[in-house]
């Protein structure tokens, strides 16, 4: 899908992707496409360093209230590629990815690029109210008549500075 023949250009080569909905297997929703742009540079004979940007949106559910929301994807990367036969053991250790037959893939360094993008917790937004724990009304929404009693914690008044 994002392979690159390392032979298509001697020293800088400038490319446009788009990845679909259907691109991705991982639990990521493409909201609609995710451009990349990447700018491959021919270091040595056999190191290829690739710099780009993947920007567009994804679907998320919010952790709180668990409604849906778009989530922007504006990341910024390097990655080298190195011949995989003359990798060494440090490289490995130092995230260099290899290559082999003169094809660079982007893709899985694409995909892991997108699954850390992803925050742990994803809200909706920042001042997200959530769910009422008693009867489950989304409190962005609409306030419920719930009354939740407080628990006794011992700890509460203490200070600890």
């Amino acid at each position: 899908m994002l392979k690159i023949n390392t032979n298509s250009f001697d020293f800088k080569k400038e490319l446009f992707f788009e990845l679909k909905r259907d691109d991705i297997k991982e639990n990521i929703i493409i909201d609609d496409i995710l451009k990349i742009s990447v700018t491959l540079t021919k270091e040595k004979e056999s190191v290829v360093i690739a710099e780009g940007i993947i920007s567009g949106n994804i679907k998320m559910d919010c952790s709180r209230c668990l409604e849906e929301f778009k989530y922007k994807i504006d990341n910024k990367f390097t990655v080298i590629y190195k011949e995989k036969k003359l990798m060494k053991k440090n490289d490995i250790e130092t995230d260099i990815f290899p290559y082999e037959n003169n094809i660079i893939d982007l893709f899985e360094y694409i995909n892991q690029a997108l699954i850390m993008e992803i925050p742990m917790k994803p809200l909706c937004s920042q001042d997200c109210a959530g769910l009422c724990p008693v009867c489950g009304e989304n409190l962005n929404i609409k306030k419920c008549s719930c009354h939740i009693e407080s628990v006794f914690n011992p700890f509460k008044d203490i200070n600890i500075y």
